[in-house]
């Protein structure tokens, strides 16, 4: 006998996370190995740009290779759990930072330091968000019933999103819109996630209506 299919709303969940930690977990191991390759018989490696001028001592390589996979993964990785920025925010909120978004003092005040920080977390404080669509997608494909009130919650942040998005559109110059295509990509992604539940209320109210029918024969 088969087992049944491993619901959406613990599956999604597994399968975002380990796909943002696949990612992170290539681009520190060859980070890492940039680094051991350029340091001269174990040397500090010593990187300077326009953002960043850091000296990294050899016993701290690994730590910078991981900062470095979420500096360089941080765009992606943000678009694919673009509702995390509402965690972030009550953890600000919680930590007292607020409006400025909290991340330990590792990173940094800068710009770079908070985008590092978000590729690393934002894959864990996107989780809830990610179970909460699986509920969607399985009241979508009939193997979940969904009261109004979480159907309700889905519906409004499908709206909200759609508001943003034309928000954006009619509101940025063609230069924002060209730096910010991740971000309109993310709002897409999670439009799509979020449309489930009103398609997922408008498929049970149309199951209620026919059983209504039925029983009147």
């Amino acid at each position: 006998m088969l087992q049944a299919r491993l619901p959406f709303c613990k599956l999604l969940p597994f399968v975002a996370l380990a796909l943002c930690v696949a990612v992170l977990a290539a681009f520190t191991t060859l980070s890492y190995l940039n680094l051991r390759r350029i340091s001269a018989h174990g040397r500090a490696v010593l990187i300077h740009n326009h953002e960043v001028n850091v000296r990294i001592p050899p016993k701290q390589f690994f730590i910078a290779s991981i900062v470095a996979a979420g500096t360089v993964a941080t765009r992606p990785i943000q678009a694919i759990n673009m509702p995390a920025m509402v965690t972030e925010a009550l953890v600000s909120a919680t930590a007292r930072t607020w409006p400025d978004s909290w991340r330990p003092a590792a990173f940094g005040p800068t710009p770079v330091g908070l985008f590092a920080w978000r590729g690393l977390i934002f894959p864990i404080y996107c989780l809830p968000f990610w179970w909460f669509v699986g509920l969607g997608l399985d009241a979508l494909l009939k193997q979940r019933y969904l009261r109004w009130p979480t159907l309700l919650i889905g519906t409004l942040l499908c709206g909200l999103l759609i508001v943003i998005v034309l928000g954006f559109t009619f509101t940025l110059s063609a230069e924002d819109h060209k730096d910010g295509t991740w971000i309109f990509c993310g709002f897409s992604l999670w439009i799509l996630l979020f449309g489930t539940f009103p398609a997922a209320w408008l498929r049970q109210w149309l199951s209620s209506r026919r059983h209504a029918r039925l029983a009147l024969y």
